[in-house]
């Protein structure tokens, strides 16, 4: 009988390694476009979000804000993001990707689809269903408490 204490059914080290294992996948794309994990979600996030105020990017992102703000002023010196002030709120600063971030992201997330379509051929695509949506639900039950 295996104790559900072992370390190898503990769910934080199984998450860890399964995470490890995933971008094992998406790594050589990350290096191709120069990106590092946290400049990747934080570009996504844009993309998929549109312009975006800091604070709701970095929940977005999964990245705190200070990682963001230092990730946000490199890719405005390589012309990626750009920043303005938030017509409403003068206090908050609104995030978006410029063409050349559009053209970047365009190029890594046509590899990302492929990376994942091969995710998806290797695990079973109602497998990967399933377990976001157990790995969802685990996390809101969590953040009841």
């Amino acid at each position: 009988m295996i104790d559900k204490y072992e370390i190898n059914r503990s769910l934080a080290i199984n998450l860890l390694r399964t995470r490890e294992a995933v971008m094992d996948r998406f790594r050589p794309m990350l290096a191709s476009a120069k990106l590092t994990e946290q400049q990747w979600r934080v570009l996504r996030g844009l993309s998929e979000h549109g312009a975006t105020d800091a604070g709701k990017l970095a929940s977005i992102a999964c990245i705190l804000p200070q990682s963001l703000s230092r990730i946000v002023k490199n890719f405005e010196k390589k012309h990626l993001i750009k920043m303005e002030t938030d017509s409403n709120d003068a206090r908050k600063i609104i995030l978006s990707l410029t063409n050349n971030g559009e053209v970047l992201m365009k190029g890594a997330t046509l590899e990302s689809k492929k990376i994942y379509a091969q995710l998806i051929e290797d695990f079973g695509e109602d497998n990967l269903a399933d377990l976001l949506d157990k790995l969802n639900l685990l996390r809101d039950s969590l953040e009841k408490e």
